[in-house]
């Protein structure tokens, strides 16, 4: 199962962790962890590229985490794109139950 954390400062989601597998189906015909690593990918690609600064990334096999740095936690644009993921994943959550879990934090 892969699971999602988003962590929320305030009412901004400060960053996200995406962790597992989805074992949907056989490595490389996995329809579900090629959607969510494209929604995840593509949404950190997006911020760099539109607010045009770096975020904190670690990355290994089975686990992506990005945090926002603080001067770009209320930016409207990286939000936006953070949200858009949310939601994308929520849909796939929902078709996928099995295989998707995401929950919600707070910073501390």
């Amino acid at each position: 199962m892969i699971l999602v954390e988003f962590v929320f400062h305030n009412i901004n989601i400060k960053g996200f962790t995406v962790e597992g597998h989805a074992l949907f189906s056989n490595y490389g015909e996995d329809i579900v962890c090629a959607s969510i690593s494209t929604l995840t990918i593509g949404t950190i690609n997006s911020i760099i590229r539109i607010c045009n600064k770096e975020v904190e990334i670690e990355k290994e096999d089975g686990l992506i985490k990005m945090y926002l740095p603080d001067t770009l936690e209320t930016s409207v644009e990286a939000q936006t794109l953070l949200k858009s993921m949310l939601y994308n994943l929520q849909d796939i959550e929902e078709q996928y139950p099995e295989n998707v879990s995401i929950k919600k934090s707070t910073f501390s």
